[in-house]
């Protein structure tokens, strides 16, 4: 049997026979005839052989086809129905969130006017209980205000008895002191009619005056206006 290469493979280029080579060596392999010996391949390959190998490939070919066709249609209705349940499933999705997020807007709306109204109860109650401590505050204001109207009053009478005075500052309350005394001095000193009075103000540590007696004595003055006098008072009177 002799055996011709194909029109096509003759009328193509070096690269596409390469190609129908590789192909026609694949489709060799799979239709096992590389398990064949020669005589057996050469067998097969016979046109009356070719002829039933063709229409038997055809069958298959239009059988594939068809499979190809059902299982297509079959993928198609697959995905229309997964698709459909997906939606409807997405749709189920937004009527649950739309219920939830109304839920929640509600929710929202009764806690910020039960915080509202808590803190408006609140907020009364510590303005009543501030009114109150405002008004005894006040009460106790007065009774206060009243008690220092009546010890003022009171000072101001036994300020008038004792003779009592407000000075300015301390030079008019020492001015004060010291004529108080020398009005006493110029009274005279039944002890000591020739007791000179000298006026030692102006010298420090002296005291405010200094009487001389007759006897040789002296006697320093220091006039104080005040509560309680302090060390340092005392002291001019060991140094004098």
């Amino acid at each position: 049997m002799e055996l011709q290469s194909p029109t096509i493979y003759n009328d193509s280029s070096n690269g596409i026979r390469v190609i129908m080579e590789i192909l026609g060596a694949f489709a060799y392999c799979k239709l096992g005839w590389d398990k064949l010996s020669e005589e057996e391949v050469i067998l097969k390959y016979s046109k009356e052989n070719m002829n039933k190998l063709s229409e038997m490939y055809e069958f298959q070919v239009d059988a594939l086809v068809n499979e190809n066709s059902i299982l297509k249609k079959k993928l198609e209705d697959n995905i229309s129905q997964h698709q459909k349940e997906i939606e409807q499933s997405i749709e189920q999705e937004k009527i649950h969130n739309s219920f939830v997020i109304s839920k929640l807007k509600q929710d929202k709306i009764i806690i910020e006017n039960s915080i509202e109204k808590s803190v408006n109860d609140k907020l009364l109650v510590i303005e009543e209980k501030h009114k109150m401590e405002l008004s005894s505050r006040e009460k106790e204001i007065e009774l206060v205000k009243e008690k220092l109207n009546a010890s003022n009053e009171k000072q101001h009478i036994y300020n008038e008895l004792i003779g009592k005075r407000v000075f300015k500052n301390n030079t008019e309350q020492g001015v004060y002191g010291e004529n108080f005394i020398d009005e006493v001095v110029n009274v005279g000193l039944s002890c000591d009619k020739a007791a000179e009075v000298i006026d030692s103000s102006k010298v420090g540590g002296s005291g405010d005056r200094v009487i001389k007696f007759s006897n040789g004595k002296t006697l320093m003055i220091e006039v104080k206006y005040k509560d309680r006098i302090t060390p340092e008072d005392r002291d001019q009177f060991i140094q004098f």
